[in-house]
């Protein structure tokens, strides 16, 4: 049996992964790490973290994990560089996924990006976002990883070229730019948009999420797989078997 400790279990996205992990018969009742909890009595040897609680508490969640050699699932966005560092390095003594997003669709949707990119590389590249009104980074993880994937196809660096905003006489688009813009409103799950703009053209890859049923479902199948591999840094692609296309 697998023992899942979720942290953020009451949230929006933990509240679901918890339900899921009910249903399953190969896991034991789900753990949950509330603010309420010693991480360190919960967080022990052959359990599995999942973790959804806002970023820094995350980092914290990680790094007991890594002491404990407990295997951490990432699930929660708005990390900084330093943030992000840090678990990658946690990696080196623990399975760690980062997960910006768990859903299938997402994960295949990363790789079609590259591959359009990569194919129509004169095209101007835009990326837009909407999630509901309590999401409180911007922009969303896979947002990020959508203009990650997009510069990785034409070898370019998506940090560099990301523009985030745009107001006032900001001139001619840049021919690198990569437009990264965000909407909030409603309860709405998560929409992203990439659109590859040409001049006779316009082509756009889609991801809607119906309800948060399909996070949790790839938060399940991620606990499987990190419960069987060796220390390193992992991600929905490696658990669906992607990587080595």
């Amino acid at each position: 049996m697998i023992e899942a400790v979720v942290s953020g279990g009451t949230g929006r996205l933990g509240s679901r992964i918890v339900e899921a992990l009910q249903a399953e018969t190969d896991f034991a009742a789900p753990i949950l790490l509330g603010r309420n909890h010693e991480p360190d009595a919960l967080l022990t040897s052959g359990r599995v973290l999942i973790a959804t609680a806002p970023h820094h508490v995350t980092v914290s969640h990680c790094e007991i994990a890594a002491k404990n050699q407990v295997p951490v699932i990432v699930a929660t966005t708005g990390f900084n560089s330093n943030e992000r560092k840090t678990i990658e390095q946690l990696s080196a003594q623990i399975p760690v996924i980062l997960a910006p997003n768990l859903s299938p669709g997402v994960t295949v949707l990363l790789d079609l990006v590259e591959k359009a990119s990569r194919a129509l590389d004169k095209y101007d590249l835009e990326i837009f976002e909407i999630h509901h009104n309590k999401k409180k980074d911007a922009p969303s993880g896979t947002a990020l990883a959508l203009a990650e994937a997009a510069a990785r196809g034409r070898n370019r660096d998506a940090h560099r070229d990301m523009i985030l905003a745009r107001a006032g006489d900001v001139g001619e688009r840049g021919r690198n730019e990569i437009g990264v813009q965000t909407l909030r409103g409603g309860d709405v799950i998560g929409e992203h948009t990439l659109m590859l703009i040409g001049q006779t053209e316009r082509l756009e890859l889609v991801h809607r999420a119906q309800n948060r049923d399909v996070f949790a479902a790839g938060a399940v199948v991620a606990a499987r797989f990190i419960s069987t591999v060796a220390p390193g840094l992992y991600s929905m692609r490696d658990v669906l078997g992607l990587s080595g296309e």
